[in-house]
């Protein structure tokens, strides 16, 4: 509404330019915080993303139980980027806001199975004493533990002083041993971060029917944690939690994790590793992560020479910048459901 006031001098309803987004088919959507390496082209990218998916497919890596087939991975509840918004006078400079900070940066240790019945409930490591299990506050948040029906042993509360607990190999030691028993046979998915080895060895590794470790450069959008749940938690967190107690709010990141459907997790998994395409390729590689093979690509082509065309006309030419703004490397049925 903003920019078509500003642009174009006409003033219209919200719920006139909501009607115009979806005959558009354009949504509002997350941006991508993973950008791909600048050493790396376009095309080198697509086909090592189209290897990794070829390689698991044709060692039939998903034919197996998809109860053990499990990928892991590791996030955090950072609200660094986060910004308050509020109203102000046009032209005027930014209200400061002097709200409370959180201190805390805890991790989360999350894992989810290709058809997902709950068998690895998250696990969040703290530095915050208001976890501690003897501090005075052990009560009150024994009431937010029942409200949220979460077990109390899956907080890990390490004293000392620290605000930050980074993301290392004792959390991922840990859960192997709280998981032993369905760890057991798996055919375990995650990254190569040193987090997950000792010694140079895959904790994960021992006990697993395989282990896969996602290549680097792509890895971000094969995971279907880190590309997906992950970030459909935490948006649900950043806007249905509740409260000025940081502590507490952490805790409902916890219960968000636990919250995604088993039908919204596998289809991340069907559109990460192409499990719905019979026979892969470099072009159907390439359409997935473009969003042609869901007839929108074409679409956005056209909206962008139109926008291009019209700035010309303004006598401002389209930046570079603006282009990679509209980049999208992962799209497709995910966003038109």
């Amino acid at each position: 509404m903003t920019w078509i006031e500003a642009n174009l001098e006409q003033n219209v309803h919200l719920a006139t330019v909501s009607r115009h987004i979806d005959c558009l088919q354009l949504s509002f959507r997350l941006t991508n915080g993973r950008p791909m390496p600048k050493s790396m082209t376009e095309e080198n990218y697509v086909q090592q993303y189209y290897e990794c998916v070829l390689k698991l497919h044709n060692e039939g890596f998903f034919k197996w139980d998809p109860k053990k087939i499990v990928c892991i991975d590791c996030c955090t509840n950072l609200r660094r980027l986060e910004r308050e918004k509020t109203i102000s006078l046009k032209g005027a400079k930014p209200k400061k806001f002097s709200a409370a900070k959180a201190i805390y940066t805890n991790t989360y240790v999350v894992a989810v199975c290709l058809e997902d019945e709950g068998q690895y409930p998250a696990l969040m490591f703290t530095h915050d004493p208001a976890f501690d299990s003897n501090g005075p506050r052990a009560a009150e948040v024994q009431k937010w533990f029942d409200e949220m029906d979460i077990e109390r042993d899956r907080v890990i509360y390490t004293p000392g002083g620290k605000k930050y607990n980074y993301e290392s190999s004792a959390m991922i030691a840990h859960f192997k041993n709280v998981y032993r028993k369905e760890l057991a046979g798996t055919r375990v998915i995650h990254d190569g971060g040193n987090s997950f080895k000792i010694d140079g060895e895959f904790i994960l590794a021992d006990g697993a029917d395989r282990l896969e470790i996602l290549p680097s450069a792509t890895h971000g959008e094969l995971s279907p944690l880190d590309n997906k749940i992950n970030a459909i938690a935490k948006n649900q967190w950043r806007t249905e939690r509740s409260g000025d107690d940081f502590s507490k709010q952490d805790l409902y990141l916890l219960w968000c994790f636990d919250w995604a459907e088993p039908a919204a997790i596998k289809s991340c998994w069907t559109q990460n590793f192409m499990l719905d395409v019979k026979k892969l390729s470099l072009t159907a590689t390439m359409d997935r992560l473009r969003g042609k093979k869901f007839s929108r690509g074409k679409i956005m082509e056209k909206y962008i020479a139109a926008y291009e065309s019209w700035r010309e006309e303004q006598g401002q030419g389209m930046q570079e910048s603006e282009f990679k703004a509209l980049e999208s490397n992962l799209d497709g049925s995910y966003w038109s459901k």
